[in-house]
This record gives C-alpha cells, sequence and structure tokens, in this order.
C-alpha cells in the first residue's frame, strides 16, 4: 500500500520515532548470529573499547543465558525479568510500585537505577536475567518492555547501547530489531552459519535497519576468509580470528585479554561503528 511516495510502514515508523524517540538519542547496536560464534565476546570487548575512550556505554544482555556482565567483571546482577512490577510498568505505562505515572524516559531512568550495575569508568550494564525455567512461559512479555525501554534513551543518559541477544534471529523475526542503527551479526566458516547472515541482512531490511555490519567470527586464515567471502557474496566488514586467549577466557569465565595488536584493532572497529550509527541519529 502507498501513500504518496512513501509507504504505510515508513510513514507510521516515522511518526513513532516523533513520539517515542528522544531527539539525539543514543546510538545503538544490536548483536545477532548462531550460539558459539562470539556475540558476548565481541560485544564485551566493543563495550570495553568504547568505555575506555570516553565513551557512556550501557551494556543490555538481553539473552536469557546471561554472561555478558560477567565478560565485564561483573558477577552479581539482578535479573530485570524477575521484577514483573516493573515489567508491568513498563508495558502498561506506569508505575505500580510507586503508583506515579511515569514517561518513556522516566521508566529508562528508573529501571537503570534500580537494576544497572557499574563497570569501566562511567558505563552500566543491566540483564534481562532468566528467572523462568523449563517450558514455562517464553520470554515475549520481556523482551517487549525491554525494546520498549531502550527506544527512549537520550544521548545525555548514554552515548551507545549494545544489546547482546539470544542465539539465532528470533529478535528480528518478532520485529524487535526496529530503531536499531546497527545490526552486528557474526557468523563463522560454514555454510549454516553463512546463510545465517544472509537471513539476518534480509530481515534486517524488513525493519528498516539501515546499516548491517558483517563479522567473521574465529577463522583459522586469510584463505579461509577469502571462501568465507565469496560464499557470502558480499565484503566482510571486520574479521575477528580464532584466539587461544579468548577461548580460554571462556571457559573460566574470565575477563578476555587481548594482545596489544587486537586491543588497537578492537578499539578501531569500535569507534567506525560508532561513527556510522552516530550519522544516523545526528
Amino acid at each position: 500500500m502507498k501513500l504518496g511516495n512513501r509507504s504505510l510502514f515508513k510513514r507510521l515508523k516515522e511518526y513513532f520515532n516523533d513520539v517515542f524517540i528522544a531527539k539525539n538519542s543514543s546510538v545503538k547496536f544490536v548483536f545477532v548470529g548462531k550460539g558459539g560464534v562470539g556475540k558476548t565476546t565481541l560485544c564485551s570487548l566493543l563495550a570495553t573499547a568504547l568505555d575506555q575512550e570516553g565513551y557512556k556505554v550501557l551494556a543490555i544482555d538481553a539473552n536469557p543465558d546471561a554472561h555478558l556482565a560477567q565478560f565485564l567483571g561483573v558477577h552479581t546482577l539482578q535479573s530485570i525479568a524477575e521484577e514483573h512490577y516493573f515489567m508491568n510498568a513498563i508495558l502498561d505505562g506506569h508505575d505500580c510500585v510507586l503508583r506515579h505515572t511515569f514517561t518513556p524516559k522516566d521508566f529508562i531512568e528508573t529501571v537503570i537505577e534500580r537494576f544497572g550495575v557499574s563497570w569501566g569508568t562511567q558505563s552500566k550494564v543491566i540483564s534481562l536475567g532468566s528467572g523462568k525455567y523449563g517450558g514455562i512461559e517464553c520470554f515475549f512479555s520481556e523482551k517487549s518492555a525491554l525494546w520498549s525501554m531502550i527506544r527512549s534513551v537520550s544521548k545525555k543518559n548514554y552515548d551507545v547501547i549494545l544489546i547482546d541477544t539470544e542465539s539465532g534471529l528470533e529478535p528480528l523475526r518478532q520485529g524487535f530489531g526496529s530503531n536499531i542503527d546497527i545490526l552486528v551479526t557474526l557468523f563463522q566458516s560454514n555454510q549454516r552459519s553463512i546463510h545465517m547472515a544472509k537471513d539476518a541482512k534480509v530481515l534486517a531490511q524488513g525493519v528498516a535497519i539501515e546499516h548491517v555490519v558483517r563479522v567473521l567470527s574465529g577463522y583459522h586464515n586469510e584463505v579461509e576468509a577469502t571462501k568465507v567471502e565469496d560464499a557470502l557474496g558480499e565484503q566482510i566488514d571486520f574479521k575477528f580470528p580464532y584466539l587461544d586467549s579468548i577461548n580460554q577466557s571462556s571457559i573460566e569465565g574470565s575477563l578476555v585479554t587481548l594482545d596489544s595488536l587486537w586491543q588497537k584493532s578492537m578499539r578501531n572497529f569500535a569507534l567506525d561503528l560508532y561513527s556510522l550509527g552516530a550519522k544516523t541519529v545526528a
């Protein structure tokens, strides 16, 4: 359906942006990929690099199997999903606990104040958390609240938001990726993972994510990387090799350490991503 030269979806999206999204909003990234490709590792490394550069980072673990906080050096974190009053407040538009009508801006500040844990120089991490077990019910309501919440974060609160998601492409299929500035898709050197990267781009277009960044994770040599790029049919934006130090950190559940060469590479990649995203919210 067309209205003038613009689709109905585009006009509704523009209206939604004007109503719900603060001007000069934070740059928002979401990380997707199959299980074990390194989403949490890369998310934590980019978060650390941006924090060290002086940016105020809000890291959000939207994966029920939560590990992002641990990778950032935070070991005690309260689950948002376990706090039903706050979940209902976000979804219903009022705060049941404080008996006060809140704006979206108030919601995010309240949630971060209550659930956020400081790390780095001036950053925080919050977690959707688990709190549900074996087939009781899905996390759809919790994820709806989370994605509604992040739309309201302005740049004066946080320069950048990094969201680590569950395995697969469900956030995109469920439409939760709207109002994200950059989709970071991680994949490895196998056909299933490459096909998922292709699907991610198609789904991103469906929720109007303008920038899709493709990251090859865990490759062993340049010949392998070239073959993967040929199979993908597009240029790989960043290649992250297999590193024993990362594998060991994952086994131990400890902070990831990189040598100076890869620290510099990660820093440059983080700054390039932020610069790209900042152009979309200026």
